[in-house]
């Protein structure tokens, strides 16, 4: 299961990648909650360029927060660097090694437990990041 905003490239790159029994589509906030839920592994994946190793996708979180195990290069934000040795995380160094993943190595990976959500939480939910996106804008301002 596939679910972007651009159904019309996963397609495209399903085809070019001999993936077949795929269902891509795109869904409306208001189901996506459930969708994650049912769900036992998220794709994280990021064009390798400067955005990509400073960002900090809200995707991730979301994804561990729903007890999902992760699978995503690393680097994408400090999420390469916080993750790497966590048994619910596969990080992978580019798209070749990405699309080598096996079944073994997927079959390793654990969920989050109670205490990695409360890892999660604090570390990356947006109420916990308030003060440092304060902190940033006030720079931002004075500069």
């Amino acid at each position: 299961m596939i679910l972007t905003f651009d159904k019309r490239k996963a397609h495209q790159l399903s085809k070019k990648y001999g993936i077949k029994n795929i269902f891509i589509d795109s869904v409306t906030v208001d189901i996506l909650n459930g969708i994650y839920n049912a769900a036992d592994i998220c794709i994280a994946l990021r064009v390798k360029n400067i955005v990509s190793y400073v960002s900090s996708p809200v995707k991730i979180p979301e994804y561990l927060s729903t007890k999902n195990s992760l699978v995503s290069l690393t680097y994408i934000g400090d999420f390469g660097m916080d993750l790497q040795q966590k048994n619910y995380v596969l990080l992978k160094q580019d798209k070749n090694e990405l699309l080598s993943t096996s079944i073994s190595e997927l079959r390793h990976l654990e969920k989050p437990n109670e205490f990695d959500l409360m890892e999660i939480s604090e570390k990356y939910s947006f109420q916990n990041n308030i003060q440092l996106i304060k902190e940033v804008i006030k720079r931002k301002n004075e500069e």
